[in-house]
């Protein structure tokens, strides 16, 4: 297991109130949810890095392929962290989700379909919670559903 360290760093006290509220609600450990938030980050950048077109003919699909399995050993390392604070039966479900994920959005890429960084991140995020398949299911096509609801009603 790698080395763990520390960060310190300053912050208001309103928004660590604020950030432990929230993470209580979801029954999610702090540490857990800072991890996951940093991971997304490094994970995102180094996505954009990896998926910037490389010429004229921009990306090729074996280069979107690649820079998605790159990331994936990092994402091992935070699932390795939290498969201490969940069960394992749930830890392999959502490690099974995120990957599924991952191969989706490479898929996505190499046919020139991009959601963008913050829209995959925020996917991811709700990809590693701690619920089933079908809830997961349930809540992304509601998601859809209100999104289009809510874009017909901006059209009227």
């Amino acid at each position: 297991m790698p080395k763990e360290v520390q960060i310190t760093f300053p912050l208001e006290a309103e928004l660590r109130d604020a950030f432990a509220s929230a993470a209580a609600v979801e029954n999610t450990p702090a540490t857990q949810v800072l991890r996951q938030l940093m991971q997304d980050y490094v994970l995102k950048v180094q996505a954009q890095q990896k998926a910037r077109p490389q010429g004229p003919a921009g990306t090729s699909s074996m280069d979107a392929r690649v820079a998605v399995e790159e990331l994936r050993p990092h994402y091992a390392v935070d699932m390795a962290h939290n498969a201490l604070e969940i069960g394992d039966e749930m830890q392999t479900l959502i490690e099974n989700r995120v990957n599924t994920m991952y191969e989706t959005h490479a898929n996505n890429l190499i046919e020139g379909i991009d959601i963008g960084s913050e829209a995959f991140e925020a996917l991811l995020s709700r990809a590693r919670e701690p619920i089933s398949d079908e809830e997961f299911e349930r809540r992304e096509l509601l998601r859809i559903h209100e999104s289009v609801a809510a874009k017909k009603t901006s059209v009227q």
